[in-house]
């Protein structure tokens, strides 16, 4: 029967009820019961926030490259990531890429084709007690992945090197696309020749067999690539090729040829060849023409071969270092700054245009400087949104009187410091206006402003500086016309006698007037006389032996202090720090910039003056593959310019002249001794060259053979060393004296 509850029960069992709610406070109110009541509350995970999307892309064949993207939640949550491949460009389906749980993921590029992946990420809250875990789960967008074949390559790709054939050993050439019926051989480039250090491990290409007579035949070495936009080929290359002229280096694209080098041990060069979009055949051929070569290998080294975008990618702005100028500087003595687009590899965009320069002073479709106020100021030079700076350093116009800092040493002279006594003249037609008075103290050198006035002599005066304790310690300045010139004090501390002779007569090159080579002169009468006191003591030479700085100080035919030699240097060795990298950078320019004057040399009568302003001061259009000019110099030309370059660097070095021989070199102090350096015979000069046909091998060929050589009779003793006495004779013009220097040395 049902059972019925009396009115005792329902009591009791409310009471027990209220005993249990008051029990469940208080052991709630011992521990914290508001904390406890919070927990049971479920927190729900936050959906992930995508901070940095995927973004589709195309790659070459065989790249490495990472899809990636960021996201992140303020919860407090765990992110984690599943990788899906699709068919389409979809998010949606998919299939897991199993073991990849990170946010960036290397998809395979060894099958060209085109590919889909998107990402999806969790954020998880482990369990709060509540019962469970919590989690939150988007998916990115989906993006395109294309791997492009074998040798095609993508436009945008920053910069794609088929070949730099950097390896230790053949293993990677094995795999190289390239193909042909070449010999090939990766060897290390050092082992060639001295100049091939810089560009490690190369490809040797050669023509055999080793003898060919006529009958023609080539070598080729050819790969197909398919670049998807207007792009730039780009290689460094060394013929070794015997004969000077006949047997080719040719390079076709398409089957149109689109360059050809030929020659004997041409220096390595960098050359660029445009093509369009499109399937390309690039091939490289060493080739006979049909003449008789006997002797070596007929070879090419090539390394460094790119292929990327025709666009820019930076600008360089030209000259570089630290560069300095004046106010009011003359014409020849302006900054003139130039720019360089280059592409991603690094190669320059000869044909770009469109340049624009900035700043105080500069003009701004020519680049010239012409500073109006003192200080340091910036130009600048933008092209296609890329920009360059430079600052220059602008001196007041009276720099020349105020304290020097030779830019090699980083020694600072004072020049003129204090005079005591003396009233200038007018001697000989020479006028002296500045310094004003005739007995003083010097640091270093002091400044000479003054005027020539006397057209029979072609307005020159002569300087004549005098150690007073060594009379065989003597220098000659020439000053021509309204002259403001540094005087050196070449031979260290004490007192020196100073004197501007107006001359009677000159003898200069008949066919060249006043700009021809000094060959004779004569003075009369006392001058206008200096009594300079030199406290400036630099020490011995680095040699340890000569007791002054000599062979640091310019001079009259080495003006290493010059603004258009010192701003040179500081461009040509930007950014270098051995000793012997800069030298040979200054050697290199002035080898292929220079062409020997052989009509200085053989025509009586024509004979250019050979200091190293003189011969920097003209490029003539003889030879037309010297794009910009080149400068023109007998022995003595180039060796004033090496020294002036190489002194301007921060090196001593010694004239050295033979009359035997009829040349003339330097010495180079470096790595602790004198080294020889010849820049004429290391510019090669084809036989049978003469006055009326002006040869030179042209700005490619540069040779090393007497370059910092450690015997200072050359090679195979083709110097014939220091000549203690070299007179200047009118027979052998070539050889340069000045009266006076221990040695023949300036």
């Amino acid at each position: 029967m049902p059972q019925t509850m009396t009115l005792d029960k329902k009591l009791a069992i409310s009471t027990f009820i209220v005993l249990l709610v008051i029990a469940a406070f208080t052991f709630a109110a011992c521990d914290d019961f508001l904390t406890w009541a919070t927990t049971t509350t479920p927190v729900n995970a936050q959906n992930p926030v995508i901070t940095s999307q995927l973004v589709s892309v195309t790659v070459i064949f065989n790249a490495s490259y990472s899809l990636s993207l960021a996201a992140n939640v303020s919860d407090g949550g765990t992110l984690s990531y599943r990788w899906y491949s699709t068919t389409s460009v979809s998010n949606s389906g998919g299939t897991l890429i199993n073991g990849i749980t990170s946010s960036a993921y290397s998809p395979p590029t060894d099958t060209a084709g085109t590919y889909y992946y998107f990402v999806e990420i969790t954020n998880t809250i482990f369990d709060n007690g509540d019962g469970g875990n919590k989690t939150a789960t988007i998916r990115s967008n989906a993006v395109i992945f294309t791997v492009l074949e074998e040798g095609q390559l993508v436009g945008a790709y920053p910069a794609i090197f088929i070949e730099d054939f950097e390896y230790a050993d053949n293993a990677a050439w094995n795999d190289s696309p390239w193909s042909g019926s070449a010999s090939i051989t990766i060897t290390t480039a050092a082992a060639e020749a001295p100049e091939n250090a810089d560009f490690g491990n190369v490809t040797r290409f050669v023509k055999l067999p080793t003898v060919r007579v006529s009958g023609g035949g080539s070598t080729i070495l050819e790969r197909r690539v398919h670049p998807i936009q207007a792009s730039a080929l780009t290689f460094s290359f060394r013929t070794e090729i015997h004969a000077p002229f006949g047997q080719n280096f040719r390079v076709y694209v398409n089957g149109v040829e689109r360059g050809s080098w030929d020659g004997l041990g041409m220096s390595w060069r960098t050359e660029t060849i445009l093509m369009n979009a499109g399937e390309q055949l690039i091939r490289f051929e060493v080739s006979s023409t049909g003449t008789a070569v006997s002797g070596g290998l007929n070879a090419v080294y090539i390394d460094n071969i790119s292929l990327v975008p025709d666009s820019t990618d930076s600008v360089v702005l030209y000259p570089r270092g630290n560069l300095h100028t004046y106010i009011g500087a003359s014409e020849s003595e302006k900054i003139q700054f130039s720019a360089q687009a280059l592409r991603s590899d690094g190669s320059i965009r000869k044909n770009a245009a469109g340049f624009a320069y900035s700043g105080s002073g500069v003009n701004a479709s020519t680049g010239i400087l012409t500073p109006t106020t003192t200080g340091n100021i910036t130009v600048s030079v933008s092209l296609d949104g890329k920009t360059a700076s430079r600052t220059v350093t602008v001196h007041p116009a009276d720099y020349l009187r105020r304290p020097y800092t030779y830019p090699g040493t980083g020694v600072t002279y004072n020049g003129f410091t204090t005079g005591t006594a003396g009233t200038l003249t007018t001697n000989g037609g020479v006028t002296i206006t500045y310094p004003s008075q005739t007995t003083f103290n010097a640091d270093g050198f002091f400044t000479l402003e003054g005027t020539v006035n006397n057209s029979a002599v072609y307005n020159y005066a002569i300087v004549r500086l005098r150690k007073n304790s060594d009379n065989s310690l003597e220098t000659n300045y020439f000053v021509r016309d309204t002259f403001k010139q540094r005087i050196w004090l070449r031979f260290g501390p004490g007192a020196y006698t100073v004197t501007v002779h107006g001359l009677t007569s000159i003898t200069l090159s008949a066919g060249l007037g006043a700009e021809g080579d000094l060959r004779s002169w004569s003075w009369s009468g006392s001058g206008v006389i200096f009594n300079v006191t030199n406290t400036r003591n630099d020490g011995i030479s680095v040699d340890g032996v000569t007791p002054d700085r000599r062979f640091i100080y310019p001079s009259h035919l080495v003006q290493s202090d010059d603004l258009r030699v010192t701003n040179l240097v500081a461009d040509l060795t930007y950014g270098l720090t051995d000793d012997v990298a800069k030298i040979r950078v200054l050697h290199d320019y002035i080898v292929t910039n220079t062409v020997y004057d052989q009509i200085s040399y053989q025509v009586e009568g024509m004979r250019k003056k050979q200091d190293a302003l003189t011969v920097l001061g003209t490029r003539y259009p003889y030879d037309t593959r010297y794009l910009n000019g080149h400068f023109l110099a007998v022995c003595e030309g180039y060796a004033n310019l090496s020294a002036a370059l190489i002194r301007a660097a921060g090196f001593e070095v010694k004239y050295v002249s033979s009359t035997p021989m009829g040349h003339g070199w330097v010495h180079v102090y470096v790595d602790g001794r004198w080294k020889l350096l010849d820049t004429t015979w290391n510019d090669p000069v084809p036989s049978g060259a003469n006055a009326t046909n002006v040869i030179d091998m042209g700005p490619a060929y540069v040779r090393y053979t007497y370059f910092l050589l450690n015997n200072l009779t050359g090679v195979n003793i083709s110097h014939y060393g220091d000549v203690p006495r070299n007179d200047r004779s009118l027979i052998v013009p070539a050889v340069p004296y000045q009266h006076g220097v221990p040695d023949g040395w300036y």
